[in-house]
This record gives structure tokens, C-alpha cells and sequence, in this order.
């Protein structure tokens, strides 16, 4: 394997790590806030298109209640600074990833 192929391994490598990372430490930081991530994801995603055609406020409605029905959920410091943790070397592997260009 030659330095080039090394280089753009170590590149991928670090991207899809970095990718990995970002999203789990986002998912621990963010457990209190939506502890169903997925279903969470997936309405934000949503909700520009909605936003679009008109349904603004069933938007904003629906992320008020959200934000009302959280608060019984306890916070935990451990997952927040595992989360920090994850992001940061989320970070790192970007980085790396660029220098590996």
C-alpha cells in the first residue's frame, strides 16, 4: 500500500468516525431534550418542508409541547460530559481527516 492509499485510508477512516462520534455524543448530550432521537430527527427534518407549505404553526406547536413534556426527564451530568467527550474527538477526526488530504 503505497503512502497515497494510506493517506486517503486514514482520511475515510477518520470521516466516518468523525460522523459516528458527532452523532453519538449529540444523541447523549441532547437524552433529556429528546429522548426519542430518532423520532425527533426525523420531524426536524420534516419540518422545513412543512414550514413551506404552510404549517408553521403545527411546527412550533408540536416543539413547545415537546419542550413541556421533557422536564420530568433528570439530567445526567455523566452522559452530558461523555457526550462533550464524543464530540470533541468527532472534532479531532475532522481535523485529522483534512490534514490526511
Amino acid at each position: 500500500m503505497g503512502h497515497a492509499h494510506f493517506l486517503a485510508f486514514v482520511g475515510r477512516f477518520c470521516e466516518f468516525s468523525s460522523a459516528i462520534f458527532g452523532v453519538l455524543g449529540t444523541a447523549l448530550m441532547t437524552r433529556r431534550c429528546a429522548p426519542h432521537i430518532l423520532r425527533s430527527l426525523v420531524y426536524a427534518a420534516s419540518s422545513p418542508i412543512l414550514f413551506v407549505l404552510g404549517q408553521g404553526r403545527r411546527v412550533r406547536d408540536f416543539f413547545v409541547a415537546r419542550a413541556k413534556i421533557n422536564w420530568d426527564n433528570p439530567e445526567s451530568p455523566a452522559d452530558m460530559m461523555l457526550g462533550m467527550n464524543l464530540l470533541f474527538w468527532a472534532f479531532f477526526f475532522q481535523l485529522i481527516s483534512l490534514l490526511a488530504k
